[in-house]
């Protein structure tokens, strides 16, 4: 039994779980006749992994947020005046009638 199919093993045991059988892929390829170069090749994790800690800009992200409330603000305007214009039709002004004559 190889490490990968000795470390699968123990993951299972430790989680308390029945992982089924467990086969040696290599015993499965080789099994099948599939060319070298077509083989799946495993490997596990590095023992140790690395963390690394990342910040932000206070500065960008403040002017990425200004932009974005600018922007959705200047959209919302133009949408709300865009459909004010187009339900209301302007009216023709109205011409003095010259037929009405005072009694």
């Amino acid at each position: 039994m190889n490490r990968t199919l000795l470390a699968l093993s123990l993951v299972c045991l430790a989680a308390g779980a029945a992982c089924g059988p467990v086969y040696d892929v290599s015993d499965l390829v080789n099994d099948e006749h599939v060319r070298e170069s077509l083989r799946i090749q495993t490997r596990l994790s590095p023992p140790l992994s690395s963390v690394v800690y990342v910040t932000g800009s206070r500065i960008r992200a403040l002017a990425v947020t200004e932009v974005l409330g600018i922007s959705l603000t200047l959209s919302a305007v133009l949408a709300v005046e865009r459909r004010r214009r187009d339900r209301r039709p302007e009216r023709p002004a109205r011409v003095a009638d010259t037929t009405f004559q005072p009694a």
